[in-house]
This record gives C-alpha cells, sequence and structure tokens, in this order.
C-alpha cells in the first residue's frame, strides 16, 4: 500500500558523486521533515526546480551560482545529506507530473517516510510562488507607446486562470499558444474580411493601429522599409541575415500596415526593463565550459557550438548584461545575438503567406525569435474581441508564469519580424522555449523558435499552434488546417 504527498516547493539543491539532489518540503508537515530527492525521482517537474533558483537568486542577488554549489534557502531546514548510493525511489519516493503546471505542485506515491507528522502553526496550503515584484524587469532597447489610444484605456479582467474568456481567442489552450489564423479560414458564420470591416471595427483596428506616435511609426516604418534589389528581389532594409520577400503564385500585394522591427517594442501600460535587478556570474572571457568542464550556470542549455542541447527541456535561462563574461564568445549567448540563418517570405497555396529557409539549418538552432509589441493581459483582451471579428489574431502569450502571475502578451498585428508569417504544421519542424536574460521576472521572457529537425533550404518553417497532437472538441472554435503533413489533424482547435 503506497501513500501519497505532495511536494510544496524545493528548497536546496546540494550534489553528491557528481549526481544532483534536491531538498523537498512536503505540502502538510513540518520543514523538520523535509527530505533529499535525486534529481530522476522529480520526473520532469522542472517548474519546482526552476522556481528554487529564481528563489535563491533573489534572496541572494549579484552572487554567481556555480554547477556543483550546495544551495539552500533561507527559513529552511537542511535535512540528513544522501550518501549518493541510495537508488531512485528506494528512500523517499517518486514525483509525479503535474497534470496542471499552474500549481507548480508535484506528488509521491511512495512508503510513508519516517518521523514524517503533520506540520504544527505552520501554513501548508500554499505552494511556493515567485514574487515578481522583487524583481523587476531588466533593461532592454524599446520604445515609447503613446497611451493616449482608447484601447489602452479599458479595465477588463481575465476571468480565468486557465483560459481566457470565450469571448477573445482562446489563448492559452497549450503553454504558447498564439492564435495566427488567416482570415480566410474563420470558423465565424458571418465574419468580416480585410476587404468588407464594418465602420466600428475599422475605428477599433485603426485605435490598435495608432498605439504607436506618429512619428515614431515613420521611423519604425524607415528603419527596415521594402526595398527592391538591382536584380529585382524585395528585402527588409538593414536587416541582416537578409529577409526578402516572394510572390511568384499570384498578383497580392505584401500588407503595406505591417512594420518589420528588429526588438520588442512596450505598450505605455508596460514597465521598461532595469537591468539594476539582474545577477551574474563572474566568468572572465568565456564561460567555464570547455572540453568537460563544468558550466558555471545551472543546467546550461547550449553545445559549445551554439546549439540546443539535446538534453534541455524547459526555459532556457542565458547570461545577461550582469554576467563578467564575453558577449561575444560566452556559449550560453544565443537568442540575444539574434538570428543568423537568412529567411524568405513567400506566397502559399492556401495559407496566405509563410516563411522558409534560404539555407539548410541544422537541428536545434536558434531560427527567430517572435517579436512585436509587448501589451498587458487586459491589452490583449481587448484586441483579441477585436481580432475576432476578422478572424484573425496574432497575439502570443510570455505564460512561463501561471495563472495570475501572467502579464504580458505580445502582439505583431503590425509590428513584427518574420515570425509573424510563420504558419501552422501538425509535423512542424519548429518549436518553442521561452528564454530570459534581459529579465528575471518569471513573467517576462523572449518567445525564440529553434528547429527541431534538420531543414531543408527551400523547406517552409512552421510550429504547431496548439502545442498538442489530439484535437480537443470541447474547444469553442476550430479552423481548417491546410498543412499538408502526413499526420495532419485536418482541424486546429483552439
Amino acid at each position: 500500500m503506497t501513500d501519497e504527498f505532495e511536494v510544496r516547493r524545493i528548497a536546496g539543491r546540494c550534489y553528491v558523486k557528481n549526481a544532483s539532489y534536491f531538498l523537498v518540503e512536503w505540502k502538510g508537515y513540518s520543514i523538520s521533515d523535509n527530505t533529499w530527492e535525486c534529481k530522476g525521482n522529480l520526473l520532469g517537474n522542472s517548474n519546482l526546480i526552476t522556481n528554487f533558483l529564481r528563489a535563491y537568486r533573489n534572496e541572494n542577488p549579484g552572487k554567481a551560482i556555480t554547477r556543483h554549489e550546495t544551495l539552500l534557502l533561507k527559513d529552511t531546514y537542511d535535512a540528513k545529506r544522501p550518501t549518493g548510493d541510495e537508488k531512485p525511489d528506494s528512500v523517499h519516493g517518486t514525483a509525479k507530473k503535474s497534470t496542471r503546471k499552474a500549481n507548480n505542485k508535484a506528488k509521491t506515491t511512495t512508503t510513508k517516510p519516517k518521523k514524517r507528522s503533520p506540520a504544527r502553526n505552520e501554513s501548508t496550503s500554499s505552494v511556493f510562488d515567485f514574487d515578481p515584484s522583487l524583481s523587476p524587469l531588466s533593461s532592454s532597447e524599446s520604445l515609447d507607446i503613446d497611451s493616449s489610444s482608447e484601447v489602452s484605456t479599458s479595465n477588463e479582467i481575465m476571468a480565468s486562470n486557465e483560459l481566457v474568456e470565450s469571448a477573445r481567442p482562446k489563448k492559452k489552450v497549450r503553454k504558447m499558444l498564439p492564435m495566427v489564423v488567416p482570415a480566410g479560414d474563420s470558423p465565424v458564420s458571418e465574419r468580416q474580411t480585410p476587404n468588407h470591416i464594418d465602420a466600428e471595427t475599422e475605428r477599433e483596428l485603426a485605435l490598435i493601429r495608432s498605439s504607436l506616435k506618429p512619428s515614431k511609426l515613420q521611423s519604425l516604418r524607415r528603419r527596415h522599409g521594402l526595398i527592391i534589389s538591382p536584380d529585382g528581389v524585395m528585402t527588409f532594409d538593414k536587416v541582416y541575415p537578409p529577409v526578402s520577400v516572394v510572390n511568384d503564385r499570384d498578383d497580392t500585394a505584401f500588407p503595406e500596415s505591417f512594420v518589420y522591427i528588429d526588438r520588442l517594442i512596450f505598450h505605455a501600460a508596460v514597465p521598461k526593463p532595469d537591468s539594476a535587478f539582474l545577477s551574474g556570474c563572474e566568468c572572465i572571457g568565456r564561460c567555464r565550459n570547455v572540453r568537460g568542464e563544468p558550466y558555471c550556470h545551472e543546467d546550461n542549455p547550449y553545445t559549445n557550438h551554439g546549439r540546443l542541447a539535446l538534453t534541455h527541456s524547459g526555459a532556457i535561462y542565458e547570461c545577461n548584461s550582469a554576467c563578467a563574461c564575453s558577449p561575444r564568445n560566452c556559449p550560453n549567448r544565443v537568442v540575444q545575438r539574434g538570428r543568423k540563418v537568412e529567411l524568405e517570405i513567400f506566397k502559399t497555396a492556401k495559407k496566405g503567406w509563410g516563411v522558409r529557409a534560404k539555407t539548410d539549418i541544422k537541428k536545434n538552432t536558434f531560427v527567430e525569435e517572435y517579436l512585436g509589441e509587448v501589451i498587458t493581459e487586459e491589452e490583449g483582451s481587448i484586441r483579441g474581441k477585436v481580432y475576432d471579428k476578422i478572424g484573425l489574431s496574432y497575439l502570443f502569450d510570455m505564460d512561463l508564469a501561471d495563472g495570475d502571475d501572467q502579464k504580458y502578451v505580445i502582439d505583431s498585428y503590425v509590428f513584427g519580424n518574420s515570425s509573424h508569417f510563420f504558419n501552422h504544421s501538425c509535423r512542424p519542424n519548429l518549436i518553442v522555449y521561452g528564454v530570459f536574460y534581459d529579465s528575471m521576472d518569471p513573467s517576462f521572457h523572449r518567445l525564440a523558435f529553434f528547429s527541431n529537425q534538420d531543414i531543408l533550404a527551400g523547406e517552409e518553417l512552421t510550429f504547431d499552434y496548439t502545442g498538442t497532437n489530439t484535437a480537443d472538441d470541447t474547444l469553442s472554435k476550430k479552423f481548417p488546417c491546410h498543412c499538408g503533413s502526413d499526420n495532419c489533424r485536418n482541424w486546429i482547435h483552439i
């Protein structure tokens, strides 16, 4: 007979015989009943480890964390350390994967530990939550957004921590679900098309487009405007590696309203990042990683060639402006250095505009960052309702912070880069990761696309909008899928 125990939080980490162990505080028990569990016993509950590391950095600002250093949170109890000879599951059990990541909980099924007794005079109902107010956003180039827009004045609030109200696109069916659906595939029975938009909807869209001050909007348009090269190829000016535009299928013009950007821009309601709250490593030159030496940071996500490590999962934490290592040579700076592959936006047969590789791309290569205007959850709710009317949206959640901690959405309806045109596929060749390098706030992170297979030149770049291999008929909308893959689900359920 086995009992089930729930993890409250991870409060420590140590290494024994080159194996990592984590100090677990158990919900409903005193901290004197803490136990050390090997990493394998957590069975993929990496969000618990991530929260622990964030909390430790928050308690120790400016302290560099080395790989094999023992770490303990304040106000915890250091239980008897493991010897390294234990077998997984033999002492304390194995953590089950949480069915709702938003709870940040994990359970174990095991024989009841000795000494364990219900906690007294201690709150056991709460689960560890990182307080974003203790670690504001860090510095990053940004543009001011005009706060005079009527759209930005609404006080509408999200009604659910799991799914957003049905009045807007379902933007959290799975982690990092965007809504990028061609208007021609709208499920709305009386949808409006770009050629048949009523006056009220056009007014609402105009308000969204006018959120940026006219002078700065024109400056952005000039910075990376479309130009025609001597050989007749259209490319975005001052964008390298080049991003070209081609339509050899019909006479459809490239969207005039689209403004190419090379960095995030921030709405007036979104606080600007502040680098003063970053902590970094103290490495000189390259971070310690060469030829079998351990990295100076936890779970370095990249190989020495700058590709995603085969064993990496979860969020990516890169070195930042507070680190002493070289911005040019550190192997833990990939996304922040920008795109390194040449891309082409092209007109597809059934999916509107798409993007394809101009050169071969190796598996696990960083391809592109999702850029746009960073807006609040509330603003995203308002814009989503407007986009619903025309059957499209380019809203992408910054949703590594679950539930009430989620604050921001990236909207690339007006401002974006090539990722604005990435299409859906049921067999995608790209996967999205949350990346931290200019912020310690869990509600603010970058969205980066990596290749999940070798990609040939000329192959279209796609990702799965829903993040699942199965259709969910309980969701309110579905759109015809035209991906053409051999495992096509026929519908995009949202």
